[in-house]
């Protein structure tokens, strides 16, 4: 079980789905601490959402809506369970699509990303999703991105900018902004 860490709904537990391992509420409070002056009134993806954790966690600390990006069936009913329990279904959007197929499309840009891809996915494929998640990123906005410490993920300066990255454990969190144009 985990809970959400701070804001309005602190304390509340919220369900996870069998099948997802999400980001524990160190990482998650390591996360917010860092950004926590850049989330009240913006607009939040969470990409292989799993629980909805991430994008609970922000509307908890204020973000003014969030769409939630799932594809699995038993996950999607833990987003919907947790976000009721939270009374956060006006704020939130929940969509059943493959990730990748979501970032393909066009669509409305977001100031806070949270892109946390299975571990199993090949390296290639997850550098693919950031590219196409940066495509989303409104200019001022930051991409969290969560893989396996001991993946090197490398995109092209002229794409987006790791601007830190942080390990824990077996997990490395990188935060990325989009490249300025010249």
């Amino acid at each position: 079980m985990i809970r959400v860490i701070a804001g309005k709904f602190k304390g509340k537990k919220l369900l996870v789905p069998k099948s997802a391992k999400p980001i524990t509420d160190r990482i998650k409070t390591s996360i917010f601490d860092l950004i926590k002056e850049y989330v009240e009134g913006v607009n939040v993806l969470d990409l292989f959402a799993g629980s909805g954790n991430f994008a609970i966690e922000a509307l908890s600390r204020g973000a003014k809506k969030a769409v939630i990006v799932e594809n699995d069936p038993e996950a999607l009913g833990c987003i919907r369970t947790n976000l009721d329990k939270c009374n956060l279904k006006l704020q939130a959007d929940v969509i059943k699509a493959d990730a990748l197929n979501y970032l393909k499309i066009p669509k409305a840009t977001f100031d806070i990303i949270m892109l946390d891809p299975p571990f199993p996915i090949p390296v290639e494929n997850k550098i693919r999703l950031l590219r196409l998640a940066l495509n989303h990123l409104n200019n001022n906005g930051l991409l969290i991105f969560r893989y396996p410490a001991h993946e090197n993920i490398k995109i092209k300066d002229s794409e987006g900018i790791i601007i830190y990255t942080k390990k824990y454990g077996i997990s490395q969190v990188a935060f990325v902004t989009k490249a300025t144009k010249a």
